[in-house]
């Protein structure tokens, strides 16, 4: 099984011509609500945590009148998602830490973070087999902020919804891209980062420069990740191509429930327009021969 997920915006590709632009595919099942796409992570991505993180004290207790009761939506960055590496696979929604690549079942989201995080909309009940692909769709109790978990086949290859697998927690923009944050505590929408800062810390977290441009759209295969894991190519702006773009493939640290080590390709792009300057990853190995990608 080789799913990929592919959703391409017509402006970035034209933006990103040197590379290549990947093509519509469709996925063997389709997502629960829509699909998740949101225009910044779109702009982001055509180049080519701990699973029980401590809730918030604002976080509402687990009764209904708590869950219509707004949350707070202050929401900084916490020390262990600036302390994280890259090869930690964390991500930061709202105040949750959550580790991309596989290492969480839907079952153990809910029971973990269903007391702040609405999950309603997820039949745990469904049945799930090794054709399993579903959007999950989690919505941050008293706020309009919600995130959509893509999750994949369970382990055993059958089972039902609370057993199948999150492979990553993606944002859907608006609130969301504000208050997401990568390793580093870097902000999706990254003003204050640039091109240069981004290469000195690909290389500070041991990637070397490669000449080669890793592959994209549907170029993409676990060959085509695992042979440049810790690695990155670098597009600096030209005059005829105005803006600096960066991608790097990291290894994660641990195995995941399929019992793999998955593989993110993190990605820079600096449109120098003074706002479209994002930072994201727009692929995952995580197990078999899968690989995810969305752009």
């Amino acid at each position: 099984m080789n799913i990929k997920k592919i959703t391409v915006v017509a402006a970035v590709c034209l933006c990103l011509a040197m590379t290549g632009c990947g093509e519509n595919v469709e996925k063997n099942a389709k997502p629960t609500d829509k699909p998740a796409a949101s225009a910044s992570v779109d702009k982001a991505e055509n180049n080519t945590a701990d699973d029980n993180a401590p809730a918030s004290e604002d976080a509402p207790a687990d009764t209904d009148e708590a869950s219509e009761t707004p949350a707070s939506m202050d929401f900084q960055t916490t020390q262990q998602i600036k302390d994280a590496t890259l090869s930690s696979g964390y991500v930061q929604i709202a105040n949750d830490i959550f580790r991309e690549g596989g290492y969480m079942t839907v079952g153990e989201f809910v029971e973990n973070y269903g007391d702040r995080w609405d999950c309603s909309e997820i039949d745990l009940t469904m049945e799930a087999d090794t054709k399993f692909f579903r959007f999950l769709k989690a919505t941050l109790k008293g706020t309009d902020l919600f995130m959509e978990m893509v999750a994949t086949a369970p382990v055993s290859g059958s089972g039902t919804v609370a057993d199948a697998v999150i492979m990553c927690f993606k944002s859907e923009g608006g609130i969301t891209n504000d208050n997401l944050w990568l390793p580093g505590g870097i902000c999706h929408h990254c003003t204050d980062q640039n091109y240069d800062g981004m290469v000195a810390m690909y290389e500070a977290q041991g990637c070397t420069l490669t000449d080669e441009l890793f592959h994209n759209g549907h170029g993409v295969s676990k060959y085509s990740m695992t042979k440049n894991v810790g690695s990155y190519c670098a597009i600096p702006a030209t005059d005829e191509r105005p803006y600096d773009s960066t991608y790097c493939l990291i290894e994660l640290d641990e195995v995941n429930l399929y019992g793999e080590k998955p593989v993110i390709g993190y990605y820079f792009l600096d449109m120098h327009d003074g706002e479209a300057v994002y930072f994201t990853y727009n692929w995952i190995y995580y197990g078999s021969d899968d690989v995810y990608q969305w752009s």
